[in-house]
């Protein structure tokens, strides 16, 4: 029996031959195409678009104040259960009845049997509405402590409408009732049921230090319990002259010191008005004071309130200070400019010399994007069609004299970059009126901006010229 030598015997590898599967290939390279341009598109600045509106700016001065009034407290001449008869903010004239006094508390009963005592009316109701919205509008964790104060509107309220419900009945009470007295007023004025102990204070007394409102409380004077002789129970406001005293910073000082007038807008309301001002410094600090005739019944019970100056103010096309650049231009005279070329655009004409040495003259169409008595502004980068360039230190011909002017002078225009068709274009602008963030330029100028025209936001990210995708 013959046994095989499988040692002899070699495995050879099949070898596959390589098949290249073209659609595999484009797919590669197309997935390749597209992971390159999502890295270049997430790490290149994006360009941010900005449509021109025509609107108006004013500065944000936002100050402090503390009013000052011609204000007077009085104090009771007896102990007792005081009931109101003025409501707080009406304007009370001499000798009327403005409160009394029940020594013995046993009246009240009587003042108070009404079937109407628990009702409130539909402009009561409207006055609670009013207070809340107004404290949700001004509410911020800084200024926390003005729930006090709405609890103090609301209660006033409450107060009087349970006191004016007791007047029905005051006829009921004897005159020669031992324990019950009756106080008239000897001037007119404009009732208030709050003291804050600032009553006194003055313009001249008002430091920077006054401004600090942390431990200010104002105390509600109508109460239901008995109160003591020589208790506070009334304030009059015996003139609706005014004034508020703000504390300002050095720069407001200095762009307001030579106002007489401003206008003035209460962020409590939203109410605007103009208000006399002076404006001065006491030691390291600065300060203003505004005289006002009118609306001091609006404010009766504030000594703290917020306010805004408008100290300057303008209108016309609003753009964001981001997108204005600055670019170069050459100045050339006036009478250098004329009409030529086939379309009889204006333009400039420059010297040129042939290869023979021959003079020739070559006309540029250019836009004036701004001019003065002497001079108009024309791009520096005008190139005709055959790639001739017009060039500082270019002698321009002036047909009407033959003279001839070098370009020499380069100045500077404020513009931003217009996109309107898809790539950046030049648009010059005047300045009206600027603050922090924005500013308000001058409608139909000339080669500048218009309503609803759309201009980068960063005007320093492209050039001219440059393809908006």
């Amino acid at each position: 029996m013959k046994h095989r030598n499988y040692q002899s015997r070699k495995v050879v590898k099949y070898k596959r031959p390589v098949n290249l599967n073209i659609g595999v290939i484009i797919f590669g390279i197309i997935f390749l195409y597209i992971v390159i341009n999502v890295i270049i598109y997430l790490n290149k600045e994006h360009l941010s678009i900005y449509e021109v509106s025509e609107n108006n700016i004013a500065d944000d001065n936002i100050c402090k104040g503390i009013i000052i009034r011609d204000e007077t407290v009085y104090n009771t001449e007896n102990a007792g259960y005081v009931n109101f008869y003025i409501r707080e903010g009406e304007r009370v004239a001499k000798n009327s009845l403005v409160y009394t006094i029940d020594e013995s508390g046993e009246l009240f009963d009587t003042l108070s049997a009404s079937e109407d005592m628990d009702k409130l009316s539909n402009e009561e109701n409207d006055k609670i509405k009013n207070s809340i919205t107004s404290f949700q509008k001004t509410y911020s964790n800084d200024t926390f402590s003005n729930v006090y104060n709405l609890k103090y509107d609301v209660d006033n309220i409450l107060y009087e409408a349970t006191n004016f419900n007791m007047i029905k009945n005051l006829d009921s009470i004897s005159s020669d009732n031992s324990f019950f007295h009756k106080f008239k007023i000897n001037k007119s004025g404009v009732i208030s049921y709050s003291i804050d102990s600032m009553e006194g204070l003055t313009a001249d007394e008002v430091k920077k230090d006054t401004f600090s409102n942390e431990a200010y409380k104002r105390v509600q004077l109508r109460t239901d319990e008995l109160i003591e002789r020589n208790s506070p129970v009334f304030k009059l406001v015996t003139d609706e002259k005014w004034s508020i005293v703000i504390s300002l910073t050095r720069e407001q000082y200095s762009r307001i010191k030579e106002k007489d007038r401003i206008k003035v807008t209460f962020i409590k309301n939203d109410l605007s008005t103009v208000a006399n001002i002076e404006s001065y410094k006491k030691g390291d600090s600065y300060f203003a004071r505004l005289d006002l005739d009118n609306y001091m019944i609006r404010f009766l019970n504030d000594r703290y309130i917020d306010i805004e100056l408008t100290i300057n103010s303008a209108s016309g096309l609003k753009i964001p200070k981001t997108s204005i650049i600055e670019k170069e231009f050459y100045k050339i005279p006036i009478d250098y400019f004329t009409t030529g070329g086939d379309s009889n655009k204006n333009g400039l004409i420059k010297e040129v010399y042939s290869e023979n040495g021959e003079l020739e003259f070559k006309f540029f169409p250019t836009e004036i994007y701004y001019e003065d008595e002497e001079y108009g502004y024309v791009d520096t980068l005008l190139t005709l069609e055959d790639g001739t360039k017009l060039e500082q230190n270019d002698y321009l011909h002036n047909e009407k004299n033959g003279e001839r002017y070098q370009i020499s002078e380069v100045a500077t225009l404020e513009g931003v970059y217009n996109v309107n068709k898809g790539y950046a274009v030049f648009r010059r602008i005047e300045k009206e009126y600027e603050n922090k963030e924005y500013c308000i330029v001058k409608k139909d100028t000339l080669y500048g901006l218009s309503v609803y025209d759309h201009i980068v936001l960063n005007g320093d990210m492209i050039e001219e010229q440059s393809i908006i995708y």
